[in-house]
């Protein structure tokens, strides 16, 4: 199992570079197959651009609530993740992103069937991804883990949500929190990041289905067009 890392540390980053990376241009040569995508672009151009390629979409690597947010995780951390990736994978389904993706119960069997080549999907060592900036190689083990999590599948990016985090928003009513998704874009085979940013849903009262599917939303917005 991964180590516990500073989430908000990270997630604090992530919302601050996905602002600044708006305004970069990257001297990196663009990947052909993310159809002009460069590795700095924002999620407005990575993710629509994955949205056009078979792309494996991974487990839910942690669930958490921030302290002060009187919410419980149902189920606890694991059955917490497990709803948020079925819910994900409907919602992109419905949306239009699923004819050329594979989503978390899939890695899992590719997993149980090659448990010898390839990592457990659920237990990543994300620890890693703090010290990137898009364009960056990925280190390891995580390079290996994601490498062998598509080598048998026909797609070479890959979708990581590093964490779902229910967090407080200023100025919405006490009790209400929204849930901030922070997920990473990765060329698996080249072992590079593409991008890492926060995806926010709407106000919740819960950590529900409900919660997740407004975060699962705003997802499906950058991948698929409208």
């Amino acid at each position: 199992m991964p180590t516990p890392f500073h989430s908000r540390a990270l997630l604090t980053w992530a919302l601050a570079a996905a602002v600044t990376l708006a305004g970069c241009a990257s001297t990196r040569e663009p990947d052909e197959s993310l159809a002009g995508a460069t590795p700095s672009n924002v999620a407005q151009g990575v993710l629509p651009a994955l949205g056009e390629l078979p792309v494996l979409m991974l487990p839910v690597q942690r669930a958490a609530v921030e302290p002060g947010l009187p919410w419980t995780l149902p189920g606890g951390a694991a059955g917490a993740t497990r709803m948020a990736d079925s819910v994900l994978n409907d919602v992109l389904v419905l949306r239009g992103a699923g004819s050329k993706w594979q989503f978390a119960e899939q890695a899992r069997r590719t997993a149980r069937r090659n448990p010898t080549y390839v990592a457990d999907p659920d237990a990543l060592a994300v620890n890693s991804l703090a010290r990137l900036r898009p364009g960056d190689a990925l280190l390891e083990p995580l390079a290996s883990e994601l490498r062998g999590l598509v080598a048998l599948g026909d797609a070479r990016h890959v979708l990581l949500p590093v964490e779902l985090r229910a967090q407080p928003a200023e100025g919405d009513p006490p009790g209400t929190g929204r849930m901030v998704l922070l997920l990473a874009a990765v060329d698996a085979r080249l072992s590079q990041l593409l991008w890492m940013g926060p995806i926010v849903g709407d106000p919740a009262t819960a950590f529900n289905a409900a919660a997740v599917e407004s975060v699962a939303a705003k997802l499906a917005d950058l991948v698929v067009a409208r």
